[in-house]
């Protein structure tokens, strides 16, 4: 999953290459036309049997989060909690308090869902602000100044940012998931706790009628001097305790390493996206990444939802990149010895990343090459877009397609495109039933 820069306008022009041979006597199109629905993902994650874990982060849908933990009695002293500044000072959260309320919400900054939840929080600030309500960011331990004070910058934030130095706050609160959001009123009881919205009730998967307002409802109810309709719900995001560097569990002369074991599979399947410039929306190409993400990593592919792209075809898919279940188990293991990292030196070299810039060069030239009529701007707030459209290829010959490679102008906001092929009437017929672009 990846998410776009908070600016106010970004745009994307695709070419698409194929690589095609003639053949004879199938498949006869007199003017054969691709049509490509392209993902284009705002700034990323099956339906579950039981409510899932909160600490987990997967959240659940909405017709499954009826039991959930009621909202601590006791009121929130803020004088007790003292926090580190973007510049390393300390800031006591009595006096960033808010007149009426006192919106808490922590993040962390690989977190594709903290990068979702911030301008929609800026946005509170913005609107009620002058209703005495305000708005703090608070990033988890292990967090650091440098990647907080570019956070701000990257989506123009004015609400204070701290750091939880020990996690104390969120201990307090019973924090769990990042991002995860808490009302509090002037009495410093807690008046809400869970997600921002029901963008994404289960994470990774983006609600086709999203319907609540989650933060925000609770907000009104509680300025209106209202009992909060639906005071807790499920945070969907990162799990505060998958974080980071996990406990060794077992003895280390069994473990699997980085170096040795983990860093071939990542390079195999996920480097490529999880990398700077591309659809990734946190980098894995250091022992420092992995360790920060790949316990949520190791969720998201036990339940197929990484790699992205796990193709279901009637054709056979050649490099299909899914793992293996011995390559699950090797990240499952190294996660469970406390993610050692081994000797860099003993580690076999590995293969240059491809640059998805340029043609890939062992497919060999392309035979044809299509492109977008113009750039499409993407707002930074907003739900995925999906893209129809039509590239005409024109041709009176049979063509048997070897390869087709989608070559985006702006890689970070582009995540998947589902490419098939008809006939020119019916590619025609299928824009008008779907609505056009």
């Amino acid at each position: 999953m990846a998410f776009c820069n908070a600016v106010s306008r970004l745009r994307s022009k695709i070419r698409i290459r194929l690589l095609a041979t003639s053949f004879a006597n199938r498949w006869r199109c007199h003017r054969l036309s691709i049509l490509a629905g392209v993902l284009f993902l705002f700034p990323f994650f099956s339906v579950f049997s039981e409510t899932p874990n909160e600490e987990d982060g997967l959240g659940a849908p909405n017709t499954r989060q009826g039991k959930l933990l009621p909202l601590p009695e006791a009121p929130i002293h803020w004088g007790e909690f003292i926090l580190t500044d973007l510049e390393g000072g300390t800031q006591s959260l009595a006096k960033l308090s808010g007149k009426s309320v006192t919106v808490i919400v922590f993040l962390y900054d690989l977190c594709p869902m903290s990068k979702r939840a911030v301008p929609i929080l800026q946005k509170i600030q913005e609107e009620e602000g002058s209703k005495g309500v305000q708005v703090v960011g608070v990033f988890v331990d292990k967090s650091e100044s440098g990647e907080m004070k570019n956070f701000r910058k990257e989506y123009g934030l004015t609400f204070p940012l701290l750091l939880d130095t020990g996690n104390k706050l969120a201990s307090a609160l019973a924090a769990t998931v990042v991002p995860q959001a808490f009302l509090v009123d002037r009495q410093g009881k807690v008046r809400y706790s869970g997600r921002i919205d029901d963008g994404y009730q289960v994470r990774g998967e983006q609600s086709q009628t999203p319907i609540r307002e989650d933060l925000k409802e609770a907000l009104r109810d509680v300025l209106a001097g209202s009992t909060v309709r639906i005071p807790r719900t499920l945070a969907v995001g990162c799990g505060i305790a998958a974080l980071g560097k996990a406990q060794l569990t077992v003895a280390r002369e069994e473990k699997v390493t980085y170096h040795k074991d983990v860093a071939p599979i990542l390079r195999a399947h996920c480097m490529a996206c999880h990398s700077p410039g591309n659809a990734g929306p946190f980098p894995l190409l250091t022992y420092d990444d992995a360790v920060d993400m790949m316990r949520v990593g190791l969720q998201e592919i036990r339940a197929r939802r990484m790699p992205p792209a796990q193709v279901e075809s009637d054709l056979e898919i050649v490099k299909n990149n899914t793992l293996t279940p011995s390559e699950v188990e090797i990240l499952r293991a190294w996660i469970q010895a406390g993610s050692p990292e081994g000797n860099p030196a003993t580690a076999m070299p590995l293969s240059p990343l491809p640059n998805f810039r340029e043609f890939q060069k062992g497919l060999g030239p392309p035979d044809i090459i299509i492109e977008q009529g113009g750039p499409f701007h993407l707002g930074p707030l907003g739900s995925d877009v999906y893209r129809h459209q039509v590239f005409p290829i024109n041709s009176d010959k049979d063509l048997r397609v070897r390869a087709v490679q989608l070559l985006p102008s702006e890689h970070s906001i582009v995540h998947h495109a589902l490419i098939g092929y008809m006939p020119h009437s019916e590619a025609q017929n299928a824009l008008r039933e779907h609505g056009g672009p």
